[in-house]
């Protein structure tokens, strides 16, 4: 419980997140682009919401993949 009596919840990140599928990420980049005024058409815009799809999904691939098999017995004992 916090300070002023709510319930904070954990994200595991083991757990899926429901993820509506109707709008990409290059969407709400978009959209949140809007809202701070901008507007996502002009030219030094126009790319920006797929390649912060495109960067942000390869910073988070490393997610979905197995450390057992991605290290493949490379783990070795210092001590």
């Amino acid at each position: 419980m916090t300070e002023n009596g709510k319930r904070t919840e954990e994200l595991s990140l083991a757990e899926p997140v429901s993820v509506e599928k109707s709008e990409s990420i290059a969407d709400l980049v978009r959209r949140m682009l809007q809202l701070i005024g901008e507007d996502p058409e002009r030219d030094g815009l126009r790319h920006t919401p797929e390649r912060f799809e495109k960067a942000l999904r390869f910073l988070t691939s490393g997610y979905h993949q197995d450390p057992k098999k991605l290290l493949n017995g490379a783990m070795f004992s210092v001590c």
